[in-house]
């Protein structure tokens, strides 16, 4: 191949670049002329503020911690986590050679997807879930026998504590998405340096979406692992090319860093998500064609192998899983999706969603500050654009939803750090001694920022970041409320503990709303589960056999909800067969009280005044300007004897 000549990466200016140093190098930086009147506290705030003092390690602890406390705030999963947590229950209760007795061959969903994910997360997960389940027969801590059987499906040694394993999943798949966003920081770092590269991951932190969903086995949340390594590759690497001398010829080959790129993303798009293959595409096109880093025909052959294989691996997989010759779950997604329209059934937004809407849901403490980041930085534009490609692109689908362009928040959160690390050059008081070296520094040639007003514009961010920080813990609590069907399920078994012979029927949304199978936790004291779907009729759930329900339509069964003022079992429901044990509360809303403001402000300073501390924001619609509304989503039934 004929050699040719590759255009030369921007060089960043000293400033730039100055942030990926040591700690020690990067407080030098911080010569302020203290001297000056309040520079002093100036001085400590942007140091402060810059957190190059913060520990490498202490991002991803607190994203870890962030992750976990989420988890454990909200332990339920809905209908979009369902196939995979529900395969990687299959997996460890039946084996790989039982495939008849798996979920998904009574409830397929609308579209197939991959069992690769699951499937590597069952890998990772065995080894833990069967020392696990060992230690708790050992110890005498569920009746279960340590049997080959039982080795082979080792989620079934954990007996009654089946349910901690789907902690366990979350825990797993969490710890590979900060691993995967710790390596994309690691690019920013080498890039944009280290303050820009901090406060990404401080973004990644505070903000709702990706800490909440990062543990939820979205097809999503498995593809980000992968998509989060390609754009640490992007970012991070000057060249993707590189020119051997071969029988004497010389030839352009892509670099070891851009291969792995390509794969990354190519296996993302052939086999977890198809919408990665459109970021995939608006990166390649921009790197070969805008930067001329990639020559396109080492890119084509490494394309077509890895797309090939990608390719192989989802159809041996899944044409076993899905018992289905030549099956390429993703293909068929597509079709059915993008093809025939399908995905037009669950809503139409305007073109403009993912702008407007979608990406500051997701991303509202970096958004604004990542906007004006490619006017403080050219190398923002490089990557910007064909993030902003991507979204344009793909907001040619008419539905929409935020974790089809998520993979993009990352590059956001960077892209906002490199405002942030603007902010902080910008607000040093100028140290007379040194303004010849200050005149070369790119920091510091325009003298007519006032150094001051950009450090109350750097507070500013800060306390901004803050309060996305307690929007998110909000919206924690309310998601809370979103998971009737497994509270249901969980008060089930405390509400007949010890209780024999129960056969409990669970309808398709107490399903959907949390019902997983890890929570089915009787199962081995001889309990029996059913999610059958084709029962239409009171007599027919009678018929069925069923001594409990778990129901979102009591109605159906008889129940007369205007006779239900108060929860009795003794009280005449209307229904010969079924008495009405508990009812579950779901999320309705959120009722603002904002009309009434001036009516809060004084109930909230009257309190303030007395010192009622304990109450001054203890009773949601009484000390806050809201409530949170609920209503009774899942009722829990007994058969009449």
């Amino acid at each position: 191949m004929r050699q040719r000549k590759q255009k030369q990466p921007e060089k960043e200016p000293a400033a730039e670049i100055s942030d990926s140093k040591s700690n020690d190098e990067n407080k030098a930086e911080f010569d302020d002329d203290i001297s000056a009147p309040y520079s002093l506290a100036l001085h400590h705030t942007r140091v402060f503020l810059s957190l190059t003092w913060a520990p490498n390690a202490a991002f991803d602890v607190l994203l870890s911690l962030a992750m976990l406390t989420y988890m454990i705030a909200c332990p339920y999963t809905k209908v979009e986590e369902s196939f995979n947590l529900q395969a990687i229950h299959d997996l460890l209760t039946l084996s790989p050679f039982n495939i008849r007795a798996f979920d998904h061959v009574s409830f397929p969903g609308v579209v197939p997807r991959s069992f690769v994910g699951s499937l590597v997360l069952w890998l990772i997960l065995y080894p833990a879930v069967l020392i696990g389940g060992l230690l708790l027969s050992i110890l005498g801590l569920n009746r279960t026998p340590i049997t080959l059987a039982n080795i082979l499906t080792p989620a079934n040694l954990w007996g009654q504590h089946l349910f901690l394993i789907q902690y366990l999943v979350r825990i797993v798949l969490g710890g590979l998405l900060v691993w995967s966003l710790h390596a994309f920081r690691n690019g920013v770092l080498k890039r944009f340096g280290v303050i820009a590269a901090n406060w990404s991951a401080v973004f990644n932190i505070v903000q709702f979406h990706m800490v909440f969903w990062g543990t939820r086995t979205l097809p999503n949340t498995f593809a980000l692992v992968l998509v989060n390594h390609a754009l640490a590759i992007w970012i991070s690497q000057d060249e993707f090319s590189k020119t051997e001398e071969r029988n004497g010829k010389l030839e352009t080959d892509l670099t070891t860093h851009a291969k792995v790129m390509v794969a990354l993303l190519v296996f993302a798009a052939a086999v977890l998500r198809v919408e990665v293959g459109v970021l995939a595409l608006a990166i390649l096109v921009s790197e070969i064609f805008v930067e001329k880093r990639l020559p396109i025909i080492s890119l084509v052959e490494i394309g077509y192998i890895t797309s090939l294989s990608s390719i192989l691996v989802s159809i041996v997989i899944d044409s076993f899983f899905w018992s289905t010759p030549l099956f390429w779950p993703e293909f068929h997604a597509f079709y059915f999706n993008v093809v025939r329209g399908g995905a037009a059934a669950y809503g139409i937004s305007p073109v403009h969603s993912y702008f407007t809407d979608l990406i500051p849901r997701i991303a509202p403490a970096s958004l604004p500050l990542a906007i004006i980041s490619p006017t403080i930085n050219d190398n923002v534009k490089r990557y910007g654009i064909p993030a902003a490609a991507f979204v344009g692109l793909y907001s040619l689908l008419g539905h929409k939803e935020w974790r089809f362009v998520v993979y993009i928040v990352p590059l956001l959160n960077a892209f906002a750090g490199v405002s942030i690390k603007w902010l902080v050059d910008s607000s040093r008081v100028p140290n007379v001694s040194k303004a010849q070296k200050m005149s070369k520094d790119k920091r510091f040639q325009n003298q007519n920022i006032n150094p001051y007003v950009v450090c109350i514009s750097l507070v500013s961010v800060a306390v901004f970041t803050l309060v996305a920080f307690v929007g998110s813990w909000f919206a924690v609590y309310v998601s809370s409320f979103n998971y009737p069907g497994g509270v249901a399920l969980s008060r089930l078994h405390v509400l007949q503990n010890g209780v024999p012979g129960v056969v409990v029927h669970m309808d398709a949304f107490t399903a959907m709303t949390g019902a997983s199978r890890f929570g089915e936790i009787s199962r081995f004291d001889g309990w029996v589960y059913s999610k059958n779907e084709s029962l239409k009729t009171e007599a027919d759930f009678v018929d069925a056999g069923f001594t409990h329900l778990l129901t979102n339509q009591p109605a159906l069964h008889g129940i007369q909800l205007d006779k239900l003022n108060q929860l009795d079992t003794d009280l005449d429901t209307g229904s010969s067969h079924w008495e009405v044990v508990e009812v579950i509360d779901g999320f309705a809303g959120i009722d603002s009280r904002l009309d009434d403001l001036k009516s809060w402000v004084r109930e909230f300073l009257r309190k303030l005044n007395r010192f009622d501390f304990g109450d001054l924001f203890g009773k949601v619609g009484v000390s806050l300007p809201f409530k949170i509304k609920t209503e009774a989503q899942v009722w829990i039934l007994k058969k009449k004897q």
